[in-house]
């Protein structure tokens, strides 16, 4: 195993945003995204971002795809090539999301990366992961719940395999049923079609793998709150959706599923497990 401060795992702080990322990150035909707020995130391939200079927003070709790069605080290019798996990447910090924005690359080990180039066009300074971390944490320290919803949260973790949201992956893997799946944040959002294969719970972790790993969903059921279930008609059809909350009241993702039944498939799973989580 690596330390963090190995030379081999660089974290290359990038300067202010040029006009030029644009056409770097847009030159990629392929990346790999990744949208994370306090409680969700979403991997998703992507084809094609485009890159508006004017509006400095950078998009996907479908539109699943979207982050605002100018409230952006901190740039990252984080070279990590030792392993068999390379985990090279651009990391996007935000106001209170740190590492809101992850994007990868697809090339070989022996190609040029996406972090590689921004690196060596853009880099103001090297450190390490650790000092990156500890950096984080004393500008973006973890939100604080109060002790009620803390406890109610630690209680959904214990019991993470019986939680509604749970069961409501799992009805899909068993209807082989593709869901759409929406992570939010004042910066940046991604959607994804999830055809779920796999869910796991671990740690307080739900994780939803699609099919053919092409996208993935992962939740800490500490801080979903509350859960709404409504249908609702999009382009003439009509949709299940659940929208997620943390204690907040903020939305941290949306869930839809393209049988409209599911709403009251989904009232029911939850009314079930309140014997479980009663808080």
């Amino acid at each position: 195993m690596h330390s963090n401060s190995s030379p081999t795992r660089p974290v290359h702080t990038l300067d202010e945003l040029h006009a030029s990322w644009h056409d770097i990150i847009s030159s990629f035909p392929h990346l790999v995204a990744e949208v994370e707020n306090h409680a969700a995130r979403a991997v998703k391939l992507v084809s094609q971002i485009e890159c508006s200079p004017g509006s400095n927003s950078l998009m996907d070709l479908d539109g699943s795809f979207y982050v605002d790069l100018s409230p952006m605080t901190s740039a990252y290019a984080i070279e990590q090539n030792e392993s068999e798996l390379p985990d090279s990447r651009l990391e996007f910090d935000y106001p209170d999301y740190p590492a809101l924005v992850r994007l990868w690359d697809l090339a070989g080990k022996d190609d040029k990366r996406l972090s590689s180039l921004m690196a060596s066009l853009f880099s103001v300074g090297e450190g390490d992961l650790g000092s990156l971390k500890d950096k984080r944490e004393r500008e973006s320290p973890c939100r604080a719940q109060c002790p009620c919803c803390r406890d109610s949260g630690e209680e959904r973790a214990r019991y993470a395999s019986m939680h509604p949201l749970f069961d409501i992956l799992m009805l899909a893997v068993q209807k082989k049923l593709t869901l759409q799946v929406r992570i939010l944040s004042p910066f940046a959002e991604l959607a994804i079609p999830l055809l779920p294969y796999q869910v796991e719970a671990e740690n307080g972790m739900l994780c939803a793998v699609d099919k053919d790993s092409s996208s993935a969903f992962y939740l800490d059921v500490r801080w979903l709150h509350a859960m709404r279930i409504k249908q609702v008609e999009l382009d003439g059809t009509n949709y299940a959706l659940l929208i997620g909350y943390d204690s907040f009241g903020s939305e941290i993702f949306h869930l839809a599923s393209p049988d409209p039944a599911d709403v009251h498939v989904w009232t029911n799973s939850c009314e079930w497990s309140r014997q479980f989580f009663s808080k």
